[in-house]
């Protein structure tokens, strides 16, 4: 039941961490409607817009991935030389697949804001301000 509490509550965690990815993405969508209209005036497909704002959203994720299995091996190495007084580390498996369910959660939740991205029309991207 412990299991279940802590995965539930991993897995709300990792919702609203990619709904928070979602919303910086539809503000980078916003920002950089004139060159997605540039973009698409000189002839880019909707596939390669959505794949450079899919790579986007996964850098995201990915850095920020790192820097928390970075923290998490700081927290690990930390406490069980305090308390158990030896050396351990996360296991390798654990580590990856933490990694690749970050960079999952990007190509999940960023392909929205990419998907509407690639959907502008060129003469009205390139109008807006």
């Amino acid at each position: 039941s412990q299991q279940l509490l802590l995965g539930g509550i991993a897995a709300i965690s990792l919702i609203v961490g990619g709904i928070g990815i979602m919303n910086i993405m539809l503000v980078t969508v916003t920002e950089r409607t004139r060159e997605i209209g540039i973009r698409k005036a000189i002839g880019a497909e909707r596939r390669t817009i959505i794949v450079q704002f899919l790579i986007e959203a996964c850098m995201i994720c990915g850095i920020g991935g790192i820097l928390g299995i970075a923290l998490g091996y700081a927290i690990t190495i930390v406490l069980c030389q305090q308390t158990l007084g030896i050396f351990m580390l996360p296991a390798a498996g654990i580590t990856v697949g933490s990694f690749i369910i970050s960079v999952g959660l990007g190509i999940v939740f960023g392909l929205y804001p990419a998907i509407k991205a690639s959907g502008l029309q060129p003469v009205e991207a390139l109008r807006a301000e």
